[in-house]
């Protein structure tokens, strides 16, 4: 703590904060640091932040094959289990995207906390091809997801990384107010039914998830209708280098 002259010891969830989603609550925190009085964060927009991401350069490199086809990356899981939906609504989806259009390229994504989330949707996707990714870090999950067409995921942080990289993103929520806590933006849409339960407790024993329990052909419908908004614009981008042990490989 040395050198330091000021601090703020305030937490996100003090119930004197006046502002709901958590964004501003943390700018509202930082106000009295602000030099001028100014509007609180605005991040209604569709700008890129990193649009022009700088890999490592470290380890040997090669030149990828740039992605032909639209891809569609889904994340079926979360840090917290009780904002899943069902893996069959993920089975679900996931079959639907490819009846759709055949071409369409489908990326299961997951992080360490995600095995089991992954499994479940995997073991009803029996005898189709689809890539997975997982076991990579952030980096290389941000440069693959600006591959993507569309992202579709929960209340959770990978979803929080596609948004903040422009990729328009269908998510479903459940718990959670997505007023509080869903990444912002006019590419993002967010799906959830009305939560019965309150408080903490509450959300931890509940079973049947009436709010995540969003029908596929709504999901689908959504999906569909973001698609056909951002196709006419859609570029596949051709990465410079990427890191030679970083692979997708299909599952059949």
């Amino acid at each position: 703590t040395a050198g330091i002259q000021d601090c703020i010891l305030r937490s996100p969830h003090d119930p004197t904060l006046l502002n709901n989603h958590m964004v501003d609550r943390y700018v509202e925190i930082l106000q009295p640091w602000a030099r001028t009085t100014q509007a609180l964060c605005d991040i209604e927009t569709n700008v890129n932040p990193a649009r022009h991401l700088v890999f490592p350069t470290s380890h040997s490199l090669r030149v990828p094959s740039p992605i032909k086809e639209p891809l569609i990356v889904l994340h079926a899981g979360s840090g917290s289990r009780y904002k899943c939906a069902s893996p069959v609504l993920w089975a679900s989806i996931v079959i639907g995207l490819m009846m759709g259009n055949p071409k369409r390229k489908i990326c299961l994504i997951g992080g360490p906390a995600d095995i089991e989330s992954l499994r479940n949707v995997q073991g009803l996707l029996t005898h189709l091809e689809y890539a997975i990714l997982t076991g990579t870090g952030l980096l290389q999950v941000a440069q693959y997801l600006q591959h993507a067409q569309i992202f579709i995921g929960h209340d959770s942080g990978l979803s929080h990384l596609a948004a903040s990289l422009g990729i328009s993103s269908v998510l479903l929520f459940g718990p959670t107010d997505p007023a509080k806590w869903a990444p912002r933006g006019t590419h993002v849409t967010v799906l959830r039914k009305f939560c019965h339960c309150i408080g903490k407790v509450s959300v931890a024993h509940c079973t049947d998830k009436q709010c995540l329990s969003i029908p596929q052909h709504e999901v689908l419908a959504t999906v569909e209708e973001v698609l056909s908004s951002v196709k006419a614009s859609m570029t596949y981008p051709t990465l410079e280098r990427v890191d030679e042990d970083f692979t997708v490989p299909c599952l059949g």
